[in-house]
């Protein structure tokens, strides 16, 4: 049991540090999609926007994960919250972070 709460910190913690390289501006490369693109395609992108909506999805996972690290039923509400942040993640992702033309 304390083990398996361990593992949950750790992957808390790495999510969060990950979170916080992207949102400084340091980790576009950790950006899927993103440091694949070709320059035009970059250019259609505003990249704080997208940066801090990394964040806030890193944030919030790990946040997620260290809140269940605590609970009974982790896997029922980690999945439930990934699945919602990502849905939102990704529908922000493909409106609120596109430049305008």
């Amino acid at each position: 049991m304390i083990t398996e709460q361990i593992e949950a910190l750790i992957g808390a913690a790495i999510i969060v540090a990950l979170g916080v390289v992207v949102g400084i501006g340091k980790g576009d490369f950790l950006i899927a999609g993103y440091n694949t693109s070709s320059q035009e395609r970059r250019k259609r992108v505003n990249i704080e926007r997208l940066r801090l909506l990394v964040m806030v999805l890193s944030l919030a996972i790990g946040a997620t994960l260290f809140i269940s690290s605590f609970s009974s039923h982790s896997e029922v509400i980690v999945t439930s919250v990934v699945l919602v942040l990502t849905v939102v993640y990704l529908v922000l992702a493909n409106t609120w972070a596109k430049r305008k033309e």
